[in-house]
């Protein structure tokens, strides 16, 4: 289960909670520590002031009865300037002086002191010096830690144990809950696991809830959405796509075919060079359509931003149209100065599609404008020729979109141009659009972001 998100998310914050407790554990058991510690400190000071109190009143006659324990756990010593032991409690009576040395600007000092003559004991001593009205005397005030380490030495214990018995609750808590949680996502991944190309109508359970989780669902479910609607697109734009080509090539063969049976006819022969090349042409640019939209659709179509002269492009790709289409009257009067940054390959390639269309389809005229106002350039392309129902107006720029199929086959044309049009209008900025008010036929018109 390395891979498992439930497995790493339990480790990760059990080590967490771990680091937490025991940083937790550590502070109390340095807390416990001082506050007892303190604790002897303060009782140490309050015996040594009785004490005090007592040879500032009685001299070297001082009793410290009620200091000291018969246990061995508290004694008092006081020793005079020369190091003789002038009074003792009777658990310290056979104790050496205690040679605890203060610096001179010190009236008290707590020290630690390991062995007390026989007794093993540890124990915390508190030396201040007394003036008195004969001599100067130390006093030594001292008592067992033994206590005090047995009740620290417990609590670490006692964390030393409950520490991981805490963790290891804790951890199976959430090994638990984050199952529990990621349940749903799970039955999300078999679920769509259950999805296959061919059958994409399932979706995903939407759990009763409006959490992360089940925003998720949804999130997936409208992903699934715009895959199946791909995918379906894909489909039909590969079925156009050979349907189209297979046109033709089926000419072509046709053609070849015929001319292979009129061998000793140069005419038919020659017709059929011509009608071959014709097809072939036409195959070429359907082929160089599909893969330009091919480019388009996967990122791989770059784009310059060269300063670019459309009224330029709009009068060359005019004059070529006049060529072309001879019986239609091309009238580029409307046509004026247009600046803007783009792709000069690409532009010139939208305005011949549009032109192309226009004459395609025009009775026996083609009127084009081009202006700049401002910041926003306005191209537009209309002919008088039947135009498009309404209807069809947004399906025309569909992919091998045809509005009337069989004059369409006569007329030439694969359906692509169009979606090329506004698919390369789109892609510096702009949009293509069917407007056919004011016209009797059909009228283009496109916008762009110029520059000054």
């Amino acid at each position: 289960m390395p891979g498992s998100l439930r497995l790493r998310l339990t480790l990760v914050s059990s080590v967490i909670v771990a680091g937490v407790l025991v940083v937790t554990a550590v502070g109390l058991w340095l807390g416990q520590r001082r506050v007892l510690s303190d604790s002897m400190n303060d009782s140490l000071r309050q015996r040594a002031d009785e004490a005090e109190a007592r040879y500032l009143d009685s001299g070297s006659t001082v009793s410290f009865r009620g200091l000291a324990s018969s246990d061995d756990d508290r004694g008092v010593q006081l020793v005079s300037s020369r190091g003789e032991v002038l009074r003792a409690s009777p658990n310290l009576a056979d104790v050496s002086p205690l040679l605890i040395d203060l610096d001179p600007d010190e009236d008290e000092r707590f020290s630690k002191l390991s062995e007390l003559g026989a007794d093993d004991d540890t124990y915390r001593v508190l030396t201040r010096t007394i003036t008195g009205s004969d001599e100067t005397v130390v006093l030594h005030v001292l008592q067992s830690t033994d206590d005090m380490e047995e009740a620290i030495a417990a609590l670490a214990a006692t964390l030393l144990v409950g520490v991981p018995a805490v963790v290891a609750t804790l951890a199976a808590l959430m090994w638990w809950l984050i199952g529990r949680t990621l349940r749903p996502v799970d039955l999300m991944r078999q679920q769509v696991e259950a999805i296959t190309a061919s059958d994409g109508t399932h979706r995903i359970e939407l759990p009763p809830r409006h959490d992360e989780i089940g925003r998720l669902a949804g999130t997936m479910n409208t992903m699934l959405d715009r895959l199946a609607a791909a995918t379906t697109a894909q489909r039909g734009f590969v079925a156009d796509a050979a349907h189209e080509l297979r046109t033709p090539l089926t000419r072509i063969r046709t053609a070849a075919e015929v001319g292979f049976g009129h061998d000793d006819d140069a005419e038919e022969r020659e017709r059929t060079r011509q009608s071959i090349v014709a097809e072939s042409i036409e195959l070429q640019r359907l082929i160089d359509d599909l893969l330009l939209l091919a480019r388009a659709d996967a990122g791989q179509l770059p784009m310059r931003s060269d300063p670019v002269d459309l009224d330029d492009i709009v009068l060359a790709e005019c004059g070529q149209q006049r060529t072309t289409a001879p019986n239609v009257d091309i009238d580029t009067r409307a046509v004026s100065g247009a600046h803007l940054h783009g792709d000069a390959a690409q532009l010139t390639r939208m305005v011949r599609n549009l032109l192309t269309n226009a004459t395609r389809h025009a009775g026996s005229r083609v009127e084009v404008a081009l202006r700049q106002t401002g910041p926003t350039i306005e191209f537009s392309v209309s002919d008088d020729g039947p135009g498009v129902p309404a209807v069809d107006r947004e399906r025309i720029f569909d992919r091998f979109a045809r509005v009337d199929e069989s004059r369409s086959r006569i007329m030439g044309g694969t359906g692509l141009g169009l979606a090329i049009a506004r698919d390369i209008a789109t892609r510096h900025g702009g949009s293509v659009v069917y407007d056919a008010d004011g016209v009797p036929g059909a009228r283009f018109v496109v916008r762009l972001p110029g520059r000054d």
